[in-house]
């Protein structure tokens, strides 16, 4: 196996445990757990979701903030709309028929 093919293989993999740890969290939530996870796709995707966050700021006629000063409710909602992110990340650099097998294959909750 070449560098590009495990490149590829490690993004998948990576795509399948930030949907997994998304779900986890829907289900059944906890204050760090939530941090936890929307800190690592901004990690990820540091200038990506930079722009995402803005543009929904702009949509919604919101204000940015820390994660850490928003309540619970605010950060469970923020659950999905990062899902949703990472979703629109994979189908972009992977395709809509390659993420619809790689749901299908692990049983993910999109």
């Amino acid at each position: 196996m070449n560098y590009k093919e495990l490149k590829k293989q490690k993004e998948v993999v990576d795509f399948i445990k930030d949907i997994k740890d998304l779900t986890e969290q829907q289900k059944n939530p906890t204050r760090d757990g939530m941090e936890k996870v929307i800190l690592n796709i901004k990690n990820k995707y540091i200038i990506e979701v930079e722009m995402f966050e803005l543009l929904t700021v702009i949509k919604n006629n919101g204000v940015l903030t820390n994660i850490k000063n928003i309540s619970n409710d605010n950060l469970y909602s923020k659950l999905q709309s990062y899902k949703e992110f990472v979703i629109m990340k994979f189908i972009e650099k992977y395709g809509k028929e390659n993420f619809n097998k790689i749901v299908k294959e692990y049983e993910l909750e999109v």
